[in-house]
């Protein structure tokens, strides 16, 4: 057919670097180059390929490449011979302006061009045969007054049509049916819609040759309507095709897969076009497989949740030792739901955390509850919107986004969904795959979700979302808004302890061959080993250190070697010397040096303050910070240095004790990035001990933001910070005083051995600071 012929045609052109066309073209009475077509008519704003075979047409067009690149583009009759005379052609063209170097060697092989219509001439064609030139002269367009309603009627019955055919017929492109809709002038749709039509030349060159604005419009909709009519009658299956038995096994899936009615009637209209589609071209092979994806969504399968709280509790705690409050949280949402069942919407459960504190199995654990399917989806440095919503259709390599990939995986439309580091999500210039989700997540929405690639509504309402997320301050405020937040807090000592030995030692030596008496470890040496070797939040690298002595024991036991296990002494002798040390406190008698205390991804850290003093500038008070300190460090040092110029009284100095003094406040382990909003305290405390030349109380550690006014600013974190602190060695910790709700709910295996101070203000936190001393 004329339609792919061209498409044919096209893949063999090149379209690179070409020249801008030419937007207008005067036109009147001149003579140009002359070019034949025998199976289609084209019309102007269209661009088409064209292949130049006979050696008249290739000295055309070298004619006009050597002019101004124009040619009178003219049909001829049916019955024309191989080199037409002037009788065998038409009266009306085309002018076209060449877009493209040719092709071939213009003289054995032929050429092609790709060429763009510019306006519709009437060609005057005479002498003989192997003439290739013709007097061209303006073609009168069709004139309406503007508003015309029976053009506006016609107009909107050609774009209905023409949007229904794209429908029913495969090899229109998405762009050209957006093209025709965004056309304002209906007199600007023969030109869109015609080369899109599969009709006859005569029929076609009937169409470019009327004049009457109307009529034009008449006949373009007649097109269309018989082209539909022509689809409708043709058989949608061959029996004696070897593709028969494709189709009709597609529409045995679609009567299995029993999607909503429209969706439904969409893919029934798909299959048939697939099925009078020629095979093995693009354009057929992405429909199938479109088709393929809408059938494989479980729309109808549904998983049958059980909720048995007993048992979910069981589950819980022989998968998972400590998280209690998690937990505990856990059980009340699966207590709802046993009351509920769906008429209530699920929270959108997010799960905070330092990496390796169980985040994701606690969830694959709640899946297993509720006895739903889980799929994991790991977000960490996705930057494509399109991995979210899907791919558009018209993109080579187009596929559903991850959300309906997990459905498609799960075979459920109800399954439990982990949106695996969810803070990790990135944006560029390809979108915001955060901002996407929010259409996923959000139960207001998520009913009718839009897929890309799909391009039907989803209803997500049933599916369970679960997120997890190192730190929530980094999530898209919008999103985080929607969530509700699960604090999974560090594991102390004796929680890590109890996981090593009850799962951790058990799941690595049976992955290493070993009996269960080939190697145990006494809860000494387990500690030893968190001191020495892993010194984490979670216990991912503590996995990773039993799967090494494992390993060692498994070389020992290959060998026949008899081997006693590890104990605290011995374990260097097995892994190498400790990497880790104990956090340093600042040596006694350290003037202008404290200790704070930080919350990071991994955890809770000491954060050693060192401040100096030296002459400056006359009247001037200059501060440096160094240490690879975050812009929040930074203005935290400028807050606490003028909150101490401003209580200079109060230390007993006098008002000029900074003028003509360079502060430098520095943050060791200089190549280490460190930023974070409580450290305040911290900072004012090591320049009041520069300032007065007095140390701080031995063994203290604090942590807390403070104000130009003095008030100490309420902090996150806590737990892990007075694990961190007790790491080190701490005997005292200064907290603000707004976190004694929290300070009074701690165990007390996070505060024994240490003494709590809860200060309000900054003279408080100064007054102990320095009330040893």
């Amino acid at each position: 057919m004329a339609r792919d012929s061209r498409e044919t045609e096209s893949a063999t052109l090149p379209f690179d670097d070409l020249p801008a066309p030419r937007r207008s073209v005067e036109v009147v009475g001149e003579e140009l180059p002359l070019l034949a077509t025998r199976d289609d008519v084209y019309f102007p704003g269209q661009v088409f390929p064209l292949a130049v075979v006979r050696p008249q047409e290739r000295d055309a067009v070298k004619a006009a490449l050597a002019a101004d690149r124009r040619v009178v583009v003219v049909a001829t009759r049916l019955g024309a011979s191989e080199s037409p005379c002037p009788a065998d052609f038409y009266s009306v063209g085309i002018v076209a302006e060449i877009l493209s170097e040719p092709s071939g060697d213009g003289e054995t092989e032929g050429m092609a061009i790709l060429l763009e219509g510019v306006s519709r001439v009437r060609a005057e064609i005479s002498g003989s045969c192997e003439m290739r030139r013709a007097r061209v002269v303006p073609l009168a367009e069709p004139a309406a007054a503007t508003g015309d309603p029976r053009l506006a009627a016609l107009a909107r019955t050609v774009r209905a049509g023409f949007e229904e055919l794209t429908e029913e017929s495969i090899g229109i492109p998405p762009d050209a049916v957006g093209a025709v809709r965004a056309e304002i002038d209906p007199l600007g749709l023969p030109n869109l819609v015609a080369p899109w039509l599969e009709a006859p030349v005569a029929t076609k060159q009937a169409l470019l040759e009327e004049t009457h604005a109307e009529r034009r419009l008449e006949r373009l909709a007649a097109l269309i309507q018989r082209e539909r009519d022509n689809l409708r009658v043709d058989p949608i299956l061959d029996d004696d095709s070897s593709d028969g038995g494709v189709w009709e096994e597609l529409f045995q899936r679609l009567e299995t897969a029993a999607p909503p009615l429209e969706i439904a009637r969409r893919a029934e209209s798909a299959l048939k076009r697939l099925a009078r589609a020629p095979a093995s071209t693009a354009e057929t092979e992405g429909l199938q497989h479109w088709i393929e994806t809408l059938l494989s969504i479980p729309w109808n399968a549904e998983a049958e949740e059980r909720v048995d709280l007993p048992e979910a509790e069981r589950l819980l705690d022989a998968a998972h030792f400590g998280q209690e409050s998690v937990k505990e949280r856990l059980l009340e949402f699966l207590a709802v739901r046993k009351l509920a069942g769906n008429r209530l919407r699920p929270p959108l459960l997010c799960f905070v955390g330092a990496p390796g504190v169980g985040k994701t199995s606690v969830a694959l654990s709640l899946a297993e509850a509720l006895g739903r399917p889980c799929v994991r989806v790991a977000l960490g440095g996705v930057r494509d919107e399109a991995e979210i919503r899907g791919h558009r259709r018209t993109y080579v390599g187009a596929m559903p986004g991850r959300i309906v990939a997990a459905i498609r995986q799960s075979g459920v439309k109800n399954p439990v969904i982990v949106l695996d580091e969810l803070d990790k999500l990135a944006s560029d210039l390809r979108g915001d795959p955060a901002s996407a989700l929010l259409e996923a997540l959000d139960p207001e929405q998520n009913h009718a979700f839009h897929d890309h690639y799909l391009d039907v509504p989803l209803d997500l309402s049933q599916v369970l979302f679960v997120a997890t997320a190192n730190r929530a301050d980094t999530i898209l405020p919008a999103l985080r808004d929607r969530l509700e937040l699960v604090a999974f807090p560090s594991y102390t000592e004796r929680e890590k302890v109890g996981i090593a030995q009850k799962h951790l030692l058990p799941r690595q030596r049976e992955a290493h061959a070993l009996e269960p008496g080939d190697l145990e470890l006494t809860g000494e040496t387990v500690r030893a080993l968190i001191a020495g070797w892993t010194g984490e939040a979670g216990v991912r690298e503590l996995e990773r250190k039993l799967g090494a002595l494992c390993r060692k024991a498994a070389r020992k036991r290959a060998g026949g070697e008899e081997f006693a296990p590890p104990m605290p002494e011995s374990l260097a002798e097995w892994l190498g010397p400790p990497p880790l040390r104990p956090d340093p406190l600042p040596p006694p008698g350290a003037v202008g040096v404290a200790l704070g205390l930080a919350f990071t991804e991994r955890g809770g850290e000491t954060l050693p303050v060192e401040c100096a003093l030296t002459p400056g500038l006359p009247g001037e008070t200059r501060l440096t910070v160094t240490g690879s300190a975050g812009e929040v460090l930074r203005e935290s040092a400028r807050t606490a240095l003028s909150f101490l110029a401003s209580n200079l009284d109060a230390l007993g100095l006098t008002e000029g004790a900074l003028s003509g003094r360079d502060v430098h406040i520095h943050f060791p382990s200089g190549a280490t990035p460190k930023d974070g909003p409580s450290a305040g305290v911290a900072i004012a405390c090591a320049l009041a001990s520069a300032l007065l030349n007095r140390p701080l109380a031995p063994g203290l550690a604090m942590t807390g933001e403070l104000t130009l006014r003095g008030q100490v600013l309420p902090i996150g974190g806590l737990r892990d910070k007075l694990l961190a602190a007790r790491r080190s060695g701490v005997r005292t910790v200064l907290l603000p005083a707004e976190n004694q709700a929290e300070i009074d709910a701690l165990p007390p295996e996070v505060t024994d051995g240490l003494t709590l101070v809860a200060v309000r203000s900054g003279r408080e936190a100064l007054d102990r600071a320095l009330s040893a001393n």
